[in-house]
């Protein structure tokens, strides 16, 4: 049987995080209630739908009409499989709504250089999660999640300490964030767009503390358990929770640009409030374009750190194989365990 999740000449361009090009697409209209497309529609070809990732002998059959339906599905996270004669696709929304949470998505529904695609419902990333409410706590306990990277300094967790998912462990990775977590130790030099841009950018290429950071998280990742997700996150969701997220699917081989407009999205995600943010920053003397800056997810800053590390490490690749440990055994065994 041949499984591949996406044809080789998918075009991302993306709309309500989902891709246009895609054979099978989910998009959560409100709740339990889900707008599904399959392209290649056909009565003969099995839909099902599964809140664990890796088994389908539970998956419920879903009953479509069309190549275009509305259907209810009793899951804020469902993961679709279709299955053709030759091919099986896969498909899941993209956010998962919280209330006390913005920010989080899933990773996974990405079109890898060989055809494959990044699993669904395996790998999670969001911003903060200290106000996560009980409805939140009882959404990411379905979502089977038992790890939980924090890559907050320690000042962030004690002003804003996690809430637990039940079940999860949590993992706390602050290297590199040791003297975050006082917003006035740093505004007072960013002074004019140019100061913010060139604060911003120093994040971006600092290569000193990637592996204490980011290893520990690819260990778990290896050895995360069947039917199981990871989840990690830091305050904004977007600068260290965009470099850790870029690092997975470049290890999993997904293509650079399709790794930067993951990573922009967090642009769409926080929109709202990245204009409160950008608001209170003005009302407390940052100038209104500097904190633009700050708040905003741009692909040239994700470059930034790719070309850091490929000038201390010689390469993306070395930097994986020599400092997190992706053997090409370890990389492979990656790829097979969160790639369909």
């Amino acid at each position: 049987m041949k499984y591949k999740s996406l044809r080789v000449f998918v075009l991302l361009i993306f709309r309500w995080g989902v891709t246009d090009a895609q054979e099978l697409t989910v998009v959560r209209i409100k709740d339990n209630l889900y707008a599904i497309q399959c392209r290649s529609f056909s009565e003969k070809n099995k839909l099902r739908w599964s809140t664990l990732p890796d088994s389908w002998a539970a998956a419920r059959l879903l009953k479509v009409k069309s190549g275009q339906d509305t259907l209810a599905i009793t899951s804020a996270h469902p993961v679709l499989k279709l299955q053709e004669k030759t091919e099986t696709y896969f498909a899941a929304p993209r956010a998962i709504e919280l209330q006390g949470a913005i920010n989080f998505r899933d990773l996974g529904g990405y079109p890898t250089k060989d055809g494959k695609q990044v699993k669904w419902g395996k790998i999670y990333r969001s911003a903060d999660i200290s106000k996560l409410t009980d409805g939140d706590l009882e959404v990411l306990e379905a979502l089977h999640i038992n790890t939980v990277c924090d890559l907050r300094g320690e000042k962030e967790v004690e002003s804003a300490p996690d809430k637990v998912i039940p079940g999860s462990k949590r993992v706390l990775l602050s290297a590199g964030s040791e003297n975050v977590g006082n917003a006035g130790s740093f505004m007072k030099y960013m002074t004019s767009p140019q100061r913010a841009d060139s604060m911003i950018r120093s994040f971006y290429t600092r290569t000193d503390h990637l592996k204490a950071k980011y290893k520990p998280m690819f260990d778990h990742l290896l050895s995360l358990e069947t039917d199981k997700a990871l989840m990690f996150h830091c305050t904004a969701g977007k600068d260290r929770t965009g470099v850790g997220a870029a690092l997975i699917l470049y290890a999993l081989g997904v293509e650079e640009q399709v790794i930067i407009n993951d990573y922009e999205l967090t642009n769409q995600y926080r929109k709202a409030l990245n204009e409160q943010t950008v608001k209170l920053m003005a009302s407390q003397g940052l100038p209104e374009s500097s904190a633009r800056i700050v708040m905003a997810a741009k692909g040239e800053y994700l470059k930034s750190a790719f070309e850091a590390i490929t000038s201390r490490f010689g390469s993306i690749d070395k930097f994986l194989e020599n400092e997190i440990g992706l053997t090409l055994n370890k990389k492979n065994e990656l790829r097979k365990k969160f790639l369909y």
